[in-house]
């Protein structure tokens, strides 16, 4: 009867010390897991550790003397540019996050608004691209679930990684 009572306290212990971890540790896991990407976007690498520069290659779009886009010519297949933006080989990049090319390029050239474009990622900056005729912004907001290659989402709710590393250390954010 005492072995009885011991097996089933020892079983009750057990299921609350699982109760609390998934209560508690479950979500805290979760929110670090989502600092880990917004980090490794931060530090211009994606989750395989591709860097977002090296993902792509690209060459001066100009009309006449004056280079007014960033013409990507090539695109690492689920890279960090092309899972991210939705960038495309062929595309013609006009706008980093609000400022035109063709006004980025003027003081510093083409190696400017390429290093521009190079930390991009980095910000998680828009792009104003020229794909077959039409202009797109990217990343475009798409629903709940992206379909493959298509570009990913930001943290809900804007969260930047120093909330979320507070909010698992329960410190209130400002």
């Amino acid at each position: 009867m005492r072995m009885a009572f011991g097996l089933v306290s020892l079983l009750i212990v057990l299921a609350i010390c699982l109760l609390i971890f998934r209560t508690f540790e479950v979500p805290a896991l979760e929110s670090g897991h989502a600092a880990q990407k917004q980090a490794e976007q931060l530090s211009g690498r994606d989750e395989n550790g591709v860097p977002a520069m090296d993902s792509y290659k690209a060459e001066a779009h100009s009309a006449g003397s004056k280079i007014d886009g960033i013409t990507i010519t090539d695109i690492l297949p689920g890279g960090p540019m092309q899972t991210y933006y939705g960038l495309q080989k062929g595309d013609v990049v006009t706008d980093i996050g609000g400022m035109n090319v063709k006004t980025l390029a003027d003081p510093g050239g083409y190696p400017m608004a390429k290093s521009l474009l190079d930390e991009a990622y980095q910000k998680q900056q828009t792009l104003v691209v020229l794909r077959g005729g039409s202009q797109l912004t990217l990343p475009q907001q798409h629903s709940a679930t992206p379909a493959p290659n298509a570009p990913a989402q930001p943290a809900p709710g804007g969260d930047s990684l120093n909330n979320q590393l507070n909010q698992i250390r329960n410190i209130p954010s400002h």
